[in-house]
């Protein structure tokens, strides 16, 4: 089962996976992460933080074909030059305000994070110990 820590004030859900400054988050927001625009939309991404987050976005990238294929779902990956936080993300247009679409939200929520952390753990653990066996 997915863990989940105490809500942030953003209004999301940090997932630990004991990775130190790598961790998933779900959300729902009212803004596009991508385009800026207010468009309400579900989100579940592997936020990676800190000086080592560029360098580990590299590593992750060469994977991205087998990554996404192990998952069964197309990711967007954003580093921006700006910034030393990169994200790996799902995400879905959907009110989070109609609550006829709870059951389903709730359910896209949690495959994505199921699956996600599925596969970027044993992948982020390994890259955290290969940097760690480095003179």
């Amino acid at each position: 089962p997915v863990r989940c820590g105490k809500p942030c004030l953003r209004g999301g859900l940090y997932h630990p996976i004991g990775c130190g400054k790598i961790f998933l988050y779900s959300c729902a927001p009212a803004l596009n992460l991508v385009t800026g625009a207010k468009e309400p939309e579900l989100r579940v991404a592997l936020s990676l933080e800190g000086p080592k987050a560029k360098g580990v976005f590299s590593s992750l990238l060469e994977q991205k074909d087998a990554i996404e294929a192990d998952l069964g779902f197309d990711l967007t990956w954003l580093s921006r030059d700006q910034s030393t936080t990169c994200h790996i993300f799902s995400r879905t247009d959907s009110d989070f305000r109609n609550e006829s679409l709870r059951v389903e939200q709730f359910e896209w929520l949690r495959h994505r994070v199921e699956a996600m952390r599925r596969v970027f753990v044993p992948i982020v653990k390994s890259l955290r110990q290969e940097d760690e066996e480095r003179p």
